[in-house]
């Protein structure tokens, strides 16, 4: 499947990083500053519970002065090689309901010279055993209590050139999302994306199933139709530019519930 090449005005906007990305450069800022005034032996400090709560404090502080976000959490740092790991992430609802996110596993490894270069560069990223439930209504987050942070004037943002990571690994992820009234949960999902010059990805993906959810009102008769879908299986390989969309592998597999009753979702063995 072949697109049309991007538009300038998409080109700017691929290259100037939103305030998110500012913000992020920031907290990496914060949690390596003490790394140019140690030496190589200071692994150990780096490695100490002392340090470790200074960053998740320092890191806590900048989330909820930028992002107006409440989590807990734990910070590992480790010099050699370069990473930052957060266990047990988690961010709470303002619904009452479960958490928003949370993560057993967070860890970046930036790349150090880019790092001193002044370029965006987190490397590798992980997350492993990670959940995540949104509730949109109108077009917005309503179960997390959040703010954006401003944006910089065009004029002052740094060109992006390229991507800001290397690779992405996502493992044993869970999703719930309420959007209006659609209700889709996910089982484990699977993820890698690996960056390649001129803004190119390989991506893989593989979802071991969800289900979803969704009542409406019949006006023929003013019953309520229950749909009660499932997804049994989705394989995704795909190399993605700018230019086009590559698909190697794409299977899946599902069960549409035609009956209006509410529990009759079909199984995966029809």
């Amino acid at each position: 499947m072949v697109g049309a090449p991007d538009s300038s005005a998409e080109r700017s906007g691929r290259q100037r990083p939103h305030g998110f990305g500012r913000l992020f450069a920031r907290v990496l800022c914060v949690l390596f500053a003490l790394i140019g005034l140690i030496p190589l032996s200071g692994g150990l400090v780096l490695r100490s519970r002392p340090l470790q709560r200074w960053a998740a404090d320092e890191t806590s502080r900048v989330l909820a002065q930028q992002l107006g976000l409440k989590a807990t959490f734990t910070v590992e740092i480790d010099l050699i090689p370069l990473r930052l790991a957060v266990t047990d992430l988690n961010v709470p609802a303002s619904d009452g309901g479960s958490p928003a996110l949370s993560t057993r596993l967070a860890a970046i490894s930036p790349r150090f010279f880019s790092l001193l270069a002044g370029r965006l560069d987190v490397g590798d990223i992980e997350l492993e055993d990670s959940s995540v439930r949104l509730v949109l209504r109108g077009g917005r987050l309503v179960n997390v209590d959040y703010r954006l942070p401003e944006r910089s004037s065009p004029g002052a943002a740094p060109e992006l050139t390229r991507s800001p990571f290397r690779s992405l690994t996502i493992t044993n992820a869970r999703v719930d999302l309420d959007i209006e009234g659609t209700h889709v949960r996910t089982d484990a999902i699977d993820m890698d994306v690996y960056a390649e010059p001129k803004w190119t990805f390989d991506l893989a993906l593989r979802m071991a199933g969800a289900t979803l959810d969704r009542t409406s009102e019949r006006k023929k008769d003013q019953t309520v139709a229950h749909d009660e879908d499932r997804l049994c299986g989705l394989d995704l390989r795909a190399r993605l530019s700018p230019e086009r969309v590559s698909l190697r592998r794409f299977s899946l597999l599902g069960a549409v519930d035609l009956n209006p009753a509410e529990g009759t979702r079909p199984a995966c063995e029809v």
